[in-house]
This record gives structure tokens, sequence and C-alpha cells, in this order.
């Protein structure tokens, strides 16, 4: 009887972490970009967004330099949930997203959390900007990424922590 309910508590465990992720009925894509800078409070599994909706997580940050132009560069893997996104035409295996691209379509870093540091990946339209495609990773589909801003981190430098501190000590 022991042995059962240790066999059964088991198979419960299993079931939640299995079924309550969700990650085994989620259909994703994986995609590329690439930064040429910082991506200091990017982590893995950071939010994806289009326009606010969450369409995806980051699942890999790593380095590579690029020997081409001398440069190290972060490329960051993404997962975008098919079922998120409708409407897009069909390419070879993945989503055909050349036309959103030829529009504007880009990915920037955005602040999650100003007191925490983090940051997420936000795409929207930036027509107006130019988005590089860099074709050094072969195994995923390269979405185009506007270049770090230094805007971001200098945000977080200006905040008065001491002060704020001071004050919600006061009160």
């Amino acid at each position: 009887i022991g042995a059962f309910v240790v066999g059964a508590v088991i198979l419960l465990l299993a079931a939640v972490l299995v079924f309550g992720s969700g990650v085994l009925f989620k259909q994703s894509d994986k995609y590329v970009l690439f930064f040429n800078g910082s991506v200091k409070g990017l982590s893995v599994g950071a939010p994806v967004i289009f326009r606010g909706v969450k369409i995806g997580n980051v699942s890999r940050i790593s380095l590579i330099y690029d020997q081409e132009t001398k440069e190290v560069l972060i490329p960051v893997i993404i997962d975008v949930e098919l079922a998120r996104v409708k409407g897009i035409p069909e390419g070879p295996g993945y989503p055909d997203y050349s036309m959103l691209i030829k529009q504007g379509l880009r990915a920037k870093l955005e602040i999650q959390s100003f007191i925490t540091g983090q940051l997420m990946l936000g795409f929207d339209f930036y027509p107006d900007r130019p988005g590089k495609i860099y074709g050094i990773i072969k195994d995923y589909p390269e979405l185009p990424a506007l270049p770090i801003s230094p805007d971001i981190f200098e945000v977080m430098d200006d905040i008065p922590i001491k002060e704020i501190t001071s004050n919600l000590q006061q009160a």
C-alpha cells in the first residue's frame, strides 16, 4: 500500500508539472534577433510582446563573434506562440514575416520593471528606422532588431533611489 501511495504522489506531481505548465500543448516557432550592445536586464523567460500583447518568451541569450565585421553580437532566441499570431502567410516551415519586415516590423528592448531593471522584447512597426539582418545563425529565421539606445540604461541611473528611500522612511 505504501509503494502504491508513493507512486500515485509521483504521478500526480509529474502530471501537474507537465499539464500545468502548458508547454505540452503550445505550438511555437523559434526566431533569432541580434543586438550589438549590452542586454543587461534581459533574461531567459522574459516576455516578448507586440503592442502590449504577449506573443512569446526569450528562450536563449548568448554571444557570438562576427569575423566579417569584427564585432561581438548577442543573439537572442525567442519562442513565438503560433496561437497568438493569426493571419500571417506561411513560408517554408515558418510564418512568412517578410512583408511585415518591409513594413517596418522591428524588435526593441523595453523596460519591464523600473524597480528591478528587467527588460523585455517589444515588437512594433518602425518604418523610418532601418533593421539589419546579419544572417550568421542559419538554424532559425531572423527578425530585425533596433540598435540598443543608451537611453534605457540612463533612465535607470537617473532615478533618485536614495531620496525615494529617505522619503519613504520619513513617511
